[in-house]
């Protein structure tokens, strides 16, 4: 029913784990979806509830299953939780998919990372299984625009060092033209200006 769907969706949000496992009893729609598209396991991942997620990961919840924006477990998680990422990747879940744009869960993990809610285990993990260090959307304003473009913006010494030690390009360019160094000029970053043609942009 949908009803029992929107109070599972509730108990998620208030981290409420008797109450999840009681409706999960009770046989609630475990894959049951809001108005956004988001699954139970979704908004787990998205806010890392570990012990919740756990639970209905190992209630059967769908692991591919995708919102309306088109995130997966996965997909949420690689910004908010490596411990459900890596039970997710233990389970199965697939770490290729990718966004309409072309936004990855590798992307996913740089942006949770350059916003402090992870630190970069999962990218490392991701880079580990075949994610493209320089991959970027293909479409919409962040066209072009590769994780090290991000990190440079952002005045993120760390992730800069990172993501070229990892063999990122230094002097990728973005659909509209900018590159790591033209943006941290922009944003009138001198350090970062210096790091950068220290790690060889021009």
């Amino acid at each position: 029913m949908a009803q029992d769907g929107n109070d599972l969706i509730t108990a998620v949000a208030y981290q409420d784990l008797d109450k999840v496992k009681s409706l999960i009893e009770a046989g609630v729609d475990i894959n049951y979806q809001d108005s956004y598209g988001s699954t139970a396991l979704i908004m787990a991942c998205q806010y890392d509830f570990v012990d919740i997620g756990r639970q209905l990961v190992e209630a059967g919840a769908d692991l591919s299953i995708r919102s309306k924006s088109g995130h997966t477990p996965l997909m949420a998680a690689a910004q908010a939780s490596e411990e459900l990422f890596d039970l997710l990747v233990s389970r199965g879940a697939d770490m290729s998919v990718k966004l309409k744009d072309g936004t990855s869960a590798f992307t996913l993990s740089i942006s949770g990372a350059l916003s402090e809610r992870i630190g970069l285990g999962i990218a490392k993990k991701l880079l580990d299984n075949g994610a493209d260090v320089d991959e970027s959307a293909t479409s919409g304003p962040t066209e072009g625009y590769t994780c090290l473009m991000m990190a440079a913006r952002n005045q993120r010494p760390d992730i800069v060092n990172f993501l070229v030690e990892e063999g990122a390009d230094v002097n990728a360019s973005a659909a509209d033209g900018n590159t790591p160094l033209s943006l941290a000029e922009e944003e009138d970053d001198q350090e970062m200006v210096a790091l950068l043609k220290q790690l060889g942009a021009k």
